[in-house]
Parts: structure tokens; C-alpha cells; sequence
């Protein structure tokens, strides 16, 4: 039957098929294009602006979170100031980066997970505004309880100095004893009671003074070192042990002062010894009692 179709005939029913399929070629084409389009505006238009504000909301979380660790490492009150505001403005990117990516979603999947940021960022903040509050009365607490320690340094040297004063006093004595003694055994006529009554005062009153009053002076000094040392602990299961050595050398001078109260060779003495008893009584209660030394450690 082709055989009867002319060569004209089937050359234009060629061309005719060829731009057929090229018509079909073209419109496939420009339907492709059109996708790809679609595409690129919906990249544009959604998933870019999606990616690119996850980013930043990224970005602004991270950013809160090193300010934070920040805040719990600053030493200084001052700069914790400076940082919770660098936080505050951390937060109100989040706030502006989440709004955007909020308008942005219309997937409910996605918008589920972005509901979901946004809760256990509310609980980040919580914890953050919780943790800025007990790093600011740490530092306030333990700021008191360096004051309240050189405050108890001062009174602790005071007490050594007025001991010292009567370790003095009497070394005095008994150098004028010893001088006494050495006049007494070149003459001829010193007897063995003047120099039994030389050697009574020294045995007696003297050395004792002198060896106590020395002996509450160790005991100062440790008493000093105890509250450094408590001081100087952050794990609060170690603070027992040093509290209790404060109390033992605290207990050991009880028996100095019966002594030295005793063996007082004067009114003077007597009334100087009890002084530094009240002192030192009250140097060690003080230290004890609430919003005090150990106290004001143990709330930081």
C-alpha cells in the first residue's frame, strides 16, 4: 500500500511525525523546565530560608549554652554581670530565629520538632536562670566567708601579740631571777632559804607562765590553720574532720588558762591573763555561730 504513496506524500507524513515527536519533545521539555522551576522557587522560597534560619537558631543555642558555661566559671561578679546580658541577647536571637522558622514550616512533622525546641528551651532557660542565681550566692558566700577569715586572722595575731607581751614580761622576771641567783652564789652569806625562794618563783610562777602562754600561742596558730584549711575544701564530706580538729585545739587551752590563771603573780597579771580568755572565747565562739566563718563556706 505504501508502494502507491507518492515520495511527496511520504516525505510530508515524515516531516509531519518528526514534528509530532518534536512538538512531544518540547512540551516535555518546558514541563520539565517548569518543574525544575517549581523546584528552585520552592529551594528558594522554603528550604533554603528553613536551613539557613535552623542555622542561625543553631548558632543562637550554642552561643546561650557557652555563655553559660562562661557564667559557672567566672570568678568575678562584675563580669557574670557582662555575660548575663551577653545570655539575654543569646536568647533574643533564639526568640527572633525561632518566630522566622515558625512561619516558615508547614510541615506538621517539622513543626512538631520545632515545638518541641522550643519547650526544652524554655527548660534550658529555667535551669540557666537557676544556676546564674546559685553561682551569684556562691561567690557572695564565700566572698563573706574571706572577709569573716582575715577578720578572725586579726583577731587570732591580736591574741598572739598579747601573749607574746606576757611570754615577755615574765622572761623579764626571770632573767632578773637568774641575776639574783648569780649575786646570791658569789656571796658569801646567801642562805638556802633565799635561794629556794629565788628557785620557788621560777618554778612556780615563771616558767609556768611562760611555757603556757607559749602553748596558747601553737594553739592559735592552729586554729588559724584550721579555718584556712576549711576554707580552702569544695567537697563537703571533708569539712567534718577540720571542724572537729578546730574544736580539739580548741579544748587543749582550757587547761593553759587554769594555769595561768593560777600561778598570776600580780592583780595586773591576773586581770591581763583573763582578758585574753574572754578574747579568745569569744574569738572561737563567734567563729562558730551562724552567717560566721565556717557557716558562710558551708552555704557556698
Amino acid at each position: 500500500m505504501l508502494a502507491n504513496v507518492s515520495i511527496s506524500k511520504k516525505i510530508a507524513g515524515g516531516i509531519g511525525i518528526v514534528s509530532i515527536l518534536g512538538l512531544a519533545s518540547g512540551i516535555a521539555g518546558i514541563m520539565m523546565l517548569m518543574n525544575v522551576a517549581r523546584g528552585v522557587n520552592e529551594i528558594a522560597n522554603y528550604a533554603g530560608p528553613m536551613v539557613e534560619t535552623t542555622d542561625d537558631l543553631i548558632a543562637a543555642t550554642a552561643e546561650a549554652h557557652k555563655v553559660a558555661v562562661e557564667i559557672l566559671a567566672d570568678e568575678n561578679p562584675d563580669s557574670i554581670v557582662t555575660r548575663k546580658q551577653e545570655f539575654a541577647t543569646a536568647l533574643e536571637r533564639f526568640a527572633g530565629d525561632y518566630a522566622t522558622l515558625d512561619d516558615i514550616l508547614v510541615d506538621p512533622e517539622m513543626q512538631a520538632v520545632l515545638d518541641d525546641v522550643g519547650e526544652t528551651h524554655v527548660t534550658l532557660k529555667a535551669a540557666v536562670d537557676n544556676m546564674v542565681v546559685a553561682r551569684e550566692l556562691e561567690l557572695l558566700e564565700e566572698s563573706e566567708a574571706k572577709r569573716l577569715s582575715r577578720e578572725f586572722d586579726l583577731v587570732g595575731d591580736d591574741l598572739s601579740d598579747k601573749l607574746e607581751a606576757l611570754i615577755d614580761a615574765n622572761e623579764a622576771e626571770m632573767r632578773i631571777a637568774e641575776d639574783r641567783g648569780d649575786a646570791l652564789v658569789s656571796s658569801q652569806g646567801a642562805s638556802g632559804a633565799q635561794v629556794n625562794d629565788l628557785l620557788g618563783s621560777l618554778v612556780e610562777e615563771d616558767y609556768p607562765t611562760v611555757e603556757e602562754a607559749q602553748n596558747l600561742q601553737l594553739i592559735v596558730e592552729q586554729l588559724e590553720g584550721s579555718a584556712q584549711d576549711y576554707l580552702a575544701i569544695e567537697e563537703r564530706e571533708r569539712l567534718a574532720p577540720v571542724r572537729q580538729a578546730f574544736l580539739n585545739s580548741v579544748a587543749l587551752a582550757g587547761p593553759s588558762f587554769e594555769t595561768l590563771l593560777r600561778v598570776a603573780e600580780s592583780d595586773a597579771e591576773r586581770t591581763a591573763v583573763e582578758e585574753i580568755q574572754r578574747t579568745f572565747n569569744d574569738w572561737v565562739a563567734r567563729a562558730q555561730q551562724p552567717e560566721q566563718v565556717f557557716d558562710s563556706h558551708d552555704d557556698m
